[in-house]
Formats: C-alpha cells, sequence, structure tokens
C-alpha cells in the first residue's frame, strides 16, 4: 500500500505537469519539460528501489531513506543539517536551492512552499506514517 500512495502521488504530478504543458505556449513549455523530466527521473529511482525495474547499481548509490515526521524535525537546515521538505509523502532534499541566511527560516517558511521548491529538489525518502 505505501509503495502505491508513492506511486500515486508521482503520477498525479506527471499528470498536472502534461496538463500544463498543453496549456503553455511554444516558447513557455521550457520550464513543464524541466520539471517533467525531473519527476520522470524520481519516478525512475523510486521504481527501481521498489525493484519494479532494473537497475540496482544507481538505487545503492543513492538509497532512500524512510522518515517518520519526527525524524524529519532534524533536518531543518540548522547547524549543519540538511534542509528535507515533504509532499505527497516524499521527503526532498532542499539545502543547495535555499539560502544560507534562509536555512534558519526553513522549518517555518519552506513548509508553506514545498510545491514551488520540490521542483527543483531531489529525492531522498518517503515518510512513514
Amino acid at each position: 500500500m505505501f509503495q502505491e500512495r508513492i506511486l500515486n502521488n508521482k503520477l498525479k504530478e506527471l499528470c498536472d505537469l502534461k496538463s500544463k504543458l498543453a496549456s503553455r505556449s511554444e516558447e513557455n513549455k521550457e520550464e513543464v519539460v524541466e520539471e517533467i523530466k525531473k519527476n520522470v527521473d524520481d519516478l525512475e529511482f523510486i521504481l527501481r528501489y521498489f525493484h519494479y525495474i532494473g537497475g540496482e547499481e544507481e538505487t545503492k548509490s543513492r538509497e532512500l531513506k524512510k522518515f517518520t515526521l519526527e525524524d524529519l524535525d532534524q533536518y531543518n537546515g540548522e547547524n549543519g543539517m540538511p534542509a528535507y521538505v515533504v509532499e505527497n509523502e516524499t521527503v526532498y532534499d532542499i539545502t543547495d536551492l535555499i539560502k544560507d541566511e534562509d536555512r534558519e527560516k526553513c522549518s517555518c517558511q519552506c513548509h508553506n512552499k514545498t510545491q514551488d521548491i520540490t521542483k527543483q529538489a531531489k529525492v531522498v525518502g518517503m515518510l512513514i506514517e
């Protein structure tokens, strides 16, 4: 069930992007295409992690972790820790996407803007119940 939820969430994101792409003019499609490429990469990684497709070498080098909400409290971008956010039960590393002076504010502000920032972030794990 957990795997199905994760895959369904990623599929929904891709369907939303497909609709967004169809509504854009030719000169404005590049940004959406980049978002689609990133989502396809994430989906491929997730499928490998759950052993639906081959390619375990990459999966081993990019281990997908499982987090509880309590675990995520420490990943707030402070004291040298990375900054993680959650969207649709997927955990993203946004450390490289936020400015140093914004890291302290991350736990408050980034959670309100997850959809914008996760478009560029790397998937690092899954939220577990």
